[in-house]
């Protein structure tokens, strides 16, 4: 067994458990040269599957932690599409011979995900945690729009078609995902925590 693949094995099983100290202390040490926009695009692509991965186990707690049935539906269908995309992503990992990511960090979303465990923590009314919730995925989700369209132009100027387009359409997945939010926020989460207000 190789180094690499021994530190993506002991990092699938930390990851699983929940224990990212020695993910994080491999990717810490991992000094990646970028020598070329190609090499910042698989660069880039690799952080945002990583940030994916942990996007969806923290998913996993957020849909049991809400009590709103259309919240937790829709974080549902937002956990499924972040399996299908990080699995195009190890398809298109193979098609491009790129190494798997596993111990690659991607900080801004770690960072995303623990302000969000923050804000619904230290709300002591369920519709208001509701809202924090709501409200931090979609900060996550402009994070995401902006990553992916990045990468898809980037792509483009590199003519890298098949990249584009993969990249491009999930930036469009994640933008049909913020209008989803932005509706659920609006007509029900919002008002849940208004009515909660008037009620007392």
């Amino acid at each position: 067994m190789s180094i690499i693949t021994a530190i993506n094995d002991k990092y699938h099983r930390q990851h699983i458990s929940g224990n990212f100290t020695f993910a994080k202390t491999i990717a810490m040490t991992n000094t990646r040269k970028i020598n070329t926009l190609q090499d910042y695009l698989n660069y880039e692509i690799q952080k945002l599957h990583d940030g994916e991965a942990e996007l969806k186990i923290a998913l996993t707690k957020w849909i049991l932690k809400t009590t709103s049935l259309s919240l937790k539906t829709t974080l549902q269908h937002y956990a499924e599409q972040i399996k299908r995309h990080t699995e195009e992503i190890d398809v298109f990992f193979e098609d491009q011979q790129i190494d798997h990511p596993w111990f690659l960090d991607n900080k801004i979303m770690n960072a995303l995900i623990e302000a969000i465990d923050e804000s619904v923590l230290a709300c002591t009314d369920h519709h208001t945690a509701d809202v924090a919730l709501l409200a931090g995925i979609q900060l996550v989700n402009h994070y995401k729009i902006s990553a992916y369209g990045t990468i898809g132009a980037l792509a483009e100027m590199l003519n890298k078609n098949k990249t584009a387009i993969l990249f491009r359409n999930f930036e469009a997945n994640e933008k049909l995902t913020d209008m989803e939010l932005s509706t659920l926020a609006m007509k029900r989460i919002n008002r849940e925590a208004l009515s909660t207000i008037e009620m007392k």
